[in-house]
């Protein structure tokens, strides 16, 4: 296995890790969690919110990795 392909491995397993703690994290919560404000200033902004945007980015650079290895 050359280390071209090794690494991108090793990226594509903490990339999907991390995206599988972001799910586990947003699953573990509860709904009343999830609408709180996401900070102490009042934003509309909430916790869940901020776990989806998190997630999305996640998701995104999956795909793009994905396009890399072909």
């Amino acid at each position: 296995m050359d280390k071209e392909f090794q690494l991108f491995l090793i990226k594509t397993n903490h990339l999907k890790s991390a995206l599988f703690d972001m799910y586990n994290i947003r699953n573990a919560l509860s709904n009343e969690v999830l609408n709180q404000h996401a900070d102490n200033y009042g934003s509309d902004i909430t916790v869940g919110e901020c776990l989806d945007d998190v997630i999305e980015f996640l998701e995104s650079q999956n795909k793009l990795i994905k396009k890399e290895k072909n």
